[in-house]
C-alpha cells in the first residue's frame, strides 16, 4: 500500500484550495489553536500506540481520542501500511457551514510543502 497524504484531504476539502504555508502555533485566542492543540494529542496516542502495538491506529476511540463536545473541528485519520512500514496523517477540518474548510494536518513523517519541510509531529494549516 503506497501511503498518499492527500488522499483523505481531497476528499475532505475537495473546493478549498490547499496552501501549506504555515505550520506555525496560533495564538490562543485563534479558534485554529483548537484544531493544533489536539492534532498534538493525536499525535502523540498515535506514537504510543505504535510503540506498543508495532503499526498505527485509524480508529479514533481505539486511540483514546476524544475532543470536547462543541469542539469547532472534526477530526479523520489515514493510515497506510503495516507494521513498522506503516504511516499515517491526521487532519482537522473545521465545522465551516458551506464556508472553505479550515484544514489542519499532521503526520508521523517529515513533509515539504512549498520548498519548506515541516518536521514530523509538526501541525500544518492546509487551507485559508
Amino acid at each position: 500500500m503506497t501511503f498518499r497524504p492527500g488522499a483523505v484531504l481531497a476528499v475532505l476539502v475537495a473546493a478549498t484550495s490547499s496552501s501549506g504555508d504555515s505550520s506555525s502555533k496560533p495564538a490562543k485566542s485563534d479558534k485554529s489553536s483548537e484544531a493544533w492543540g489536539n492534532l498534538r494529542g493525536l499525535h502523540t496516542a498515535e506514537i504510543a500506540y505504535f510503540n506498543e502495538l508495532h503499526t498505527y491506529s485509524a480508529d479514533l476511540a481505539e486511540l483514546g481520542f476524544a475532543p470536547e463536545r462543541g469542539n469547532r473541528y472534526a477530526y479523520y485519520l489515514d493510515t497506510a501500511g503495516w507494521g513498522p512500514d506503516g504511516h499515517f496523517i491526521a487532519y482537522a477540518l473545521a465545522k465551516s457551514g458551506g464556508k472553505p474548510a479550515d484544514c489542519w494536518s499532521i503526520s508521523d513523517l517529515d513533509r515539504v510543502v512549498s520548498g519548506k519541510t515541516i518536521p514530523a509531529g509538526t501541525p500544518l494549516h492546509e487551507s485559508p
